[in-house]
C-alpha cells in the first residue's frame, strides 16, 4: 500500500521541481504553488496511477506558473491599477499601500454582496469574511475556521468575476469538493460561472458593462 504523501521530483525546461503529492478522496487533480520556490502541492485521487499523475503534473506546471506570472504583471503595472474592473492612475504603491486602497474601494461594498449571496443560498450560520493574500487561489473556504477570505488579486477584476467566485466559495459549505454536485450548487446561483472562469484565465480585469447596483 502506497503512502497517502509524496514528494517527487520532476525537471522541466532544465529547472527542478518539488511535488508534493497527497492521496485523498476525490475524482479530480488539482495543482497548486507551494510555499517554497520551485514547489507545489498536488491533491490527487487515492486510486490515481502515477503515470497519470506525471502526465497532469508536466502539462499542468507550464501553465501554473505563466497565468501566476502573468496575473501579478498585469493588475498593477506601477503606476496603473485595476479596481473592480476600472484602471485608475495611482502612481507607485508597495504591496501594503494597495491592500490598504483595495480595502478602502471595495471591502463595504464587496462584502454586503457577499452576506446577500449567503442568505440567498441559505448559509447559515454566517461565515467571518475577509480579504487576505494568496499565491495561486481567488478565494477559500476553511472549514476549521468557519471562514471565506477571497484574495486581493480578485479584486482587480469586475464584480460579475468577484460575485462568481463569491458563489464558488459559498458553494463548498454544501458539497467541500469539486464534483458535478458542487457544480449543480454553484450553477444554480451563479449560471454565468463557467464564462467568468474564462475572464479569470484570460486576465481580463477590464469591466465591460457600466452596473448602476
Amino acid at each position: 500500500m502506497r503512502s497517502k504523501e509524496v514528494d517527487r521530483v520532476y525537471v522541466i525546461d532544465d529547472t527542478s521541481y518539488t511535488v508534493h503529492v497527497v492521496f485523498r478522496r476525490g475524482r479530480y487533480l488539482r495543482l497548486r504553488l507551494g510555499k517554497e520556490p520551485a514547489t507545489f502541492r498536488l491533491g490527487a485521487p487515492t486510486l490515481t496511477s502515477w503515470r497519470d499523475i506525471d502526465t497532469f503534473v508536466i502539462r499542468s506546471i507550464p501553465k501554473l506558473l505563466k497565468a501566476t506570472s502573468k496575473r501579478k504583471k498585469e493588475a498593477y503595472d506601477g503606476q496603473y491599477l485595476y479596481i473592480l474592473g476600472e484602471k485608475r492612475e495611482v502612481g507607485e504603491l508597495d504591496r501594503n499601500a494597495i491592500k490598504r486602497l483595495y480595502k478602502k474601494e471595495c471591502y463595504d461594498l464587496i462584502e454586503a454582496r457577499y452576506r446577500t449571496f449567503e442568505k440567498e443560498m441559505g448559509v447559515k450560520p454566517p461565515y467571518t469574511f475577509r480579504f487576505r493574500d494568496m499565491k495561486t487561489r481567488l478565494g477559500s473556504n476553511s472549514k476549521k475556521t468557519h471562514t471565506i477570505a477571497i484574495s486581493y488579486e480578485l479584486l482587480a477584476y469586475d464584480l460579475p468575476v468577484v460575485d462568481s467566485v463569491l458563489y464558488h466559495e459559498l458553494a463548498h459549505h454544501f458539497r467541500f469538493d469539486h464534483s458535478p454536485k458542487f457544480y449543480k450548487v454553484l450553477l444554480k446561483y451563479c449560471p454565468d460561472y463557467e464564462r467568468c472562469r474564462k475572464r479569470i484565465l484570460k486576465h481580463d480585469y477590464e469591466r465591460k458593462d457600466r452596473l448602476e447596483s
